[in-house]
């Protein structure tokens, strides 16, 4: 049973994990011109309710 990890080992894997990527998260903007048209047709389709077709208004 000692090469199976314990719960304790995951958790402090997932602490460190976020200790890592959490301050960065954010920090970066949009890095290609068209990432922020394929995010508003993102929200747009969330907002509508309607997942198979893609809008932009």
């Amino acid at each position: 049973m000692e090469n199976q990890p314990n719960r304790r080992d995951r958790v402090l894997l997932l602490a460190l994990a976020l200790a890592v990527a959490f301050p960065f998260l954010g920090s970066f903007g949009l890095l290609e011109p068209d990432e922020g048209r394929f995010a508003q047709i993102g929200r747009e389709m969330a907002a509508s309710g309607d997942y198979l077709v893609p809008r932009l208004n």
